[in-house]
């Protein structure tokens, strides 16, 4: 008796698992899922991000919920206020009758090197009515940095000796189609250098430049005058 009891069992829990095997495993898709922008972007600009989706099944969708996650340092632009992008945007999804579809959009600004992809992900959680187990469809999509909005190049001796004088120039440049106010620049020196002199004069101490409103397409230059000293084969990074 206990064998046909426990061979029973084990044969509706084997055809319960076959079931729901091939259940969930061959259903068809109930949703479609998309996010939609542009593949390249400069840095700080305004992106807009479209993430459309659709019931495709014959079944309303209930208890939908959309989770979107932005690159790391990405701010979001709403209702006229920016703020930085939460680890996580959820967003609670209203029942999808079958065959509707819906457009969510986010307008964010990204930052980052140049070069640099950024990944952005969507999930959407929703349960099929009649049917009490949740299911879920991602879609991702990278955006690559083109261009950074600001730009530093140096003019400086990669090679100097003991005490020696120096002097370079740190260029600025905006790349960007926008005005930026109230930028700063700093100076970080290595140890071992003397600063003289500048020009123009630092505005704080000896490493602090307030340039003020930096137009687009606009530039400037920073000359440092100073001394460095060391033991052979330092290397001084400013």
């Amino acid at each position: 008796v206990k064998f046909v009891i426990t061979a029973f069992l084990s044969l509706l829990v084997a055809g319960g698992a076959l079931f729901l095997f091939l259940y969930f495993g061959n259903r068809p898709e109930d949703v479609s899922l998309r996010i939609e922008t542009r593949d390249e972007v400069e840095a700080g600009e305004t992106l807009t991000i479209s993430i459309p989706y659709k019931n495709v099944s014959r079944l309303p969708l209930r208890d939908g919920e959309l989770t979107i996650i932005l690159p790391p340092g990405t701010r979001v632009k709403e209702g006229g206020s920016e703020y930085e992008a939460p680890a996580r945007i959820t967003k609670t999804i209203s029942d999808v009758a079958p065959g509707e579809e819906r457009l969510e959009e986010l307008a964010v600004r990204m930052f980052g090197g140049e070069k640099e992809v950024k990944e952005i992900t969507a999930t959407l959680a929703y349960r099929p009515e009649n049917v009490s187990a949740r299911f879920t469809k991602d879609a991702s999509k990278a955006v690559t940095i083109i261009r950074v909005p600001l730009g530093i190049t140096w003019e400086i001796p990669e090679t100097l000796s003991q005490g020696q004088d120096v002097d370079f120039l740190v260029r600025y440049s905006s790349n960007s189609r926008d005005l930026f106010r109230a930028m700063s620049l700093r100076l970080d020196y290595p140890p071992g250098f003397t600063f003289v002199d500048a020009d123009p004069k630092p505005s704080e101490g000896n490493g602090i430049w307030n340039i003020g409103d930096l137009k687009a397409g606009g530039s400037g230059v920073i000359q440092v005058r100073g001394t460095v000293s060391g033991e052979e084969g330092e290397v001084k990074t400013f």
